[in-house]
């Protein structure tokens, strides 16, 4: 229990603002406590006062500061321990901003040395801003030497910026103009809108500012020190310390300190020197003189210790850094511009779209004007230009009976679906003149996407220089088919059930060059009738002959039901004339329960083409058998179970790039992806079989077409096909081919057909063909035991036959399998023949 006496009463002091006495309180004794203070040492001692002066710079300050001081013990038994307080005031002299800080101490003095700690706040008044800190520590204080440790911990803000310069600053003005159409209407026979011109003034502002910010640091200081010397009223100590600190912007630092601290009287001198990576070396005098403290009795060194001040940073350590900012400021005003209602033109020709107007639902057959329309496709098919300006137009629920022709350059569109444009050619968009403005964007058709798709019952085509059919149903065995046309053929958006052969078909034979879009048809059961014995209807059959050039898009239709191919694509069916060329992109498509082949591409040719097969998804191929693979071959067997997912076959000596990527192929008969160069055996039709399997050759002529078609796969030539297979899931069931090893052909000679088509995955080189792949992050479920599935079939190839002996002439062959890359791909592989070779693909 503490004793007050004389001091021990006093006010604890957060914020002092006057130093003076401070009245002791008088307790009442006994004689037996006066007895025992004169037989026991007690040392009690008394409030402690000071200034001191402290010169600039220092580690975490710039300024000198003077400082005033105030030491007040509060509780003492005057045997062991003491209980005190400390307030100090700081005052820079460079700008007169203040800080201070105050502490609650506890020291022990019943040994020789004194142990004790504080725990404090500390404050900072800056010019912008105000920091704190909490601060702690321990020491121990012996009269011969002297020990502590201090620790600093910022609180509340310890960032601010105090400037904010601009050092350069440029604006720049941009002025657009764009013309879009608004309200488009029809009149008689044009469609008019209203154009908005919109002029748009982008001012955008930079300003690069340089940013000088403070921020208080936290960290802790150790130093120990002895007594060097003593003289009446007076010591010299030397001490010898480090020091370390760091901020949120400001990387940790270590430092030493040195320091001499003399004391005369109540005069107090103080010499230090302290070095840092971050503030430098730095030389700090210090002058001092305190009062008070003692006891009336003699000083002694203990008494000394016991009224130190806290020694520690009396300034919260501060740092500036420089940082620079860029900001852009942007302010954008439309001005709008309304015209005239005008005529839209056709960009193409400069003239006015001319657009005959049908309305299925007319009780009479009118001049085919928006107000007064024609009642039949045909008589509008009459009416419109063939300039590339016309446009049939038809609207109303109906049934158009028969069929027709598209004229040459014209697009025959409902209203059915919501057209983005029909204006525009496909797929790129094209910009729409008005008067002297340009346009660029999308007009859609005064009542488009209203009503259902008029119904056509008979087959439609398309005239040579091509043009559009967009938004119409077909039923009742009706479909698109035409032939032997160049230019741009657009079949868009269209329904097809049940069509009695190809759903649409194309056959272009006569050297034309074509572009052929078809886009966002629904397919649904097309099939072949009639006892026909060969079933192949096709969702989509494109077959290019007599060195005709074609390019296909085939985009985002949905193919079901199929009784063969769900799409297949044929370049030179007949053997007649090897350099036609079919470049396609089948992309976005969904086909699902093909009786044969999802898609499959037979690359009968010298030429060298493109493929790229991409984002589709693939279901049930080869339901019913019909694929390529299904077919009898000599002697009678199947070599397949007649689907690939996607299935390419070249034939001839022309080269392919095929792309396979990102499709989703599941549930196929054969292989989900199988890629043949030039292999010794393909396919056979039931006819051509007969005629082999007979006992003359008088049959065996170039002009019977099925023989042709088995003469020109024994006679594979020497293509190549570089293909980039990746991000392909294939998965679920297939039955792979059958073991051919045993098959024999003609003059016995054997096919060598083993493991010909087991796997997610086939790859086939034959004859003279190599393939070269790129396989990269596919997944392939394994079927027939592998996922992906590596053959070089190396039997001899037919190098001539005569038709009129049947005779057949055999030589060497030297197929190429070669890896380039095989990365990321997840099933089982199997290399069943010739071993595959690394390479790099072209």
């Amino acid at each position: 229990m503490f004793i007050l006496k004389q001091s021990s009463v006093l006010l604890p002091c957060l914020i002092f603002t006057t130093l003076g006495s401070v009245s002791t309180a008088i307790a009442q004794t006994t004689p037996s406590e006066i007895a025992q203070t004169e037989t026991t040492t007690e040392l009690f001692v008394k409030p402690q006062y000071g200034v001191n002066f402290t010169t600039g710079p220092g580690s975490g300050y710039e300024s000198s500061y003077g400082s005033f001081y105030g030491w007040f013990p509060f509780a003492q038994d005057g045997t062991s321990q003491l209980l005190f307080t400390e307030a100090r005031g700081n005052i820079d002299t460079d700008n007169g901003n203040w800080g201070g800080n105050v502490a609650l101490g506890y020291r022990n003095f019943s040994g020789k040395t004194i142990l004790g700690g504080y725990i404090g706040y500390d404050v900072r008044g800056l010019e912008d801003w105000t920091t704190h800190q909490i601060g702690l520590g321990v020491e121990a204080l012996n009269p011969g030497w002297e020990a502590r440790v201090n620790g600093y911990i910022p609180v509340g803000d310890r960032r601010e910026t105090i400037r904010n310069s601009t050092l350069s600053s440029s604006t720049t003005s941009n002025t657009t103009t764009n013309t879009v159409v608004s309200d488009p209407t029809f009149s008689s026979n044009n469609l008019v809108v209203t154009a908005d011109t919109l002029t748009t003034i982008t001012t955008t502002t930079r300003t690069i500012r340089e940013l000088i910010s403070e921020e208080s640091l936290g960290g802790l200081d150790i130093e120990t020190g002895a007594k060097l010397t003593t003289w009446q009223n007076g010591f010299l100590k030397g001490f010898l310390g480090s020091y370390l600190y760091s901020g949120d912007r400001t990387e940790t630092f270590l430092g030493i300190r040195g320091r001499l601290e003399a004391k005369f009287s109540n005069l107090n001198l103080g010499l230090g020197l302290e070095s840092d990576g971050e503030f430098g070396t730095n030389l700090i005098f210090s002058i001092g003189a305190n009062f008070g403290g003692q006891p009336s009795k003699a000083s002694d060194s203990k008494t000394d210790n016991l009224v130190l001040p806290l020694q520690r940073q009396r300034n919260i350590a501060l740092n500036q850094f420089r940082e620079f900012t860029e900001q852009t400021e942007t302010s954008t005003v439309t001005n709008t511009t309304t015209s005239d209602p005008v005529v839209l033109n056709n960009p193409v020709t400069g003239q006015p779209w001319f657009f005959s107007h049908v309305n299925l639902e007319s009780m009479s057959d009118g001049s085919g004007t928006e107000e007064d329309p024609n009642n039949l496709i045909a008589t509008a098919l009459g009416i419109v230009p063939q300039d590339g300006n016309g446009i049939v137009y038809v609207e109303g629920t109906g049934t158009s009976s028969p069929g027709f022709t598209v004229p040459a350059n014209v697009k025959v569109v409902s209203s059915a679906p919501l057209l983005p444009q029909v204006l525009n050619s496909v797929p790129a968009l094209p910009s729409v003149d008005v008067t002297s403005s340009v346009l660029t964007g999308n007009v859609t058709l005064p009542r488009a996407g209203t009503g259902d798709r008029p119904e056509i019952t008979s087959d439609v085509g398309f005239s040579n220089g091509g043009g559009e059919l967009n938004g119409f149903e077909f039923n009742n065995g009706s479909r698109i088919t035409f032939a032997d046309i160049g230019g741009t053929v657009t079949v868009a958006n269209n329904v097809i059930n049940n069509s009695t052969g190809d759903a649409i078909e194309a056959n272009i034979s006569n050297g034309s060059t074509t572009t052929i879009n078809v886009l966002n048809n629904q397919i649904d059961n097309p099939q072949l009738t009639g006892g026909m014995t060969v079933p192949s209807a096709d969702g989509i059959d494109i077959e290019v002959s007599g060195n005709s050039n074609v390019t296909l898009l085939a985009e985002g239709n949905t193919i079901t039901n199929s009784q063969n191919s769900g799409i297949e694509l044929e370049t030179n069916p007949n053997s007649d004339a090897p350099n036609s060329s079919l470049n396609s992109t089948i992309t976005n498509n969904q086909i699902t329960n093909s009786g044969g082949d999802g898609i499959l591409f037979l690359h009968n040719s010298n030429v060298a083409m493109t493929m790229t097969v991409d984002n589709n998804a693939i279901d049930q191929a080869g339901l019913l058998g019909n694929g390529i693979t299904r077919t009898p071959g000599p002697p009678a067997v199947d070599i397949g179970a007649g689907g690939f997912g996607v299935g390419v076959i070249t034939l001839g000596d022309g080269n392919l790039a095929l792309a396979i990527t990102n499709n989703q192929i599941s549930n196929t008969q054969d292989a989900k992806i199988g890629i043949a160069v030039n292999p010794a055996f393909v396919y056979l039709d039931s006819a051509a079989s007969t005629v082999l399997g007979g006992s003359g050759s008088g049959n065996i002529t170039p002009d019977n077409p099925l023989v042709t078609v088995f003469l020109q796969t024994e006679f594979a030539g020497s293509s190549r096909i570089d293909a980039d297979i990746s991000g392909n899931n294939l998965t679920g069931s297939g039955a792979g081919i059958d073991d051919l090893s045993s098959l024999v052909g003609m003059n016995g000679v054997g096919y060598n057909l083993s493991n010909y088509n087991n796997g997610s995955f086939t790859a086939i080189a034959g004859n003279n063909g190599t393939v070269c792949l790129n396989l990269e992050n596919n997944m392939a479920d394994s079927i027939g035991g592998s996922g992906f599935q590596f053959v070089r079939n190396n039997s001899s190839q037919i190098t001539n036959f005569s038709p009129m002996s049947g005779s057949f002439f055999f030589g060497p062959s030297n197929p190429q399998l070669i890896i380039g890359t095989n990365t990321g791909n997840t099933g089982s592989v199997n290399t069943p023949d010739l071993p595959t070779t690394s390479g790099v693909c072209n």
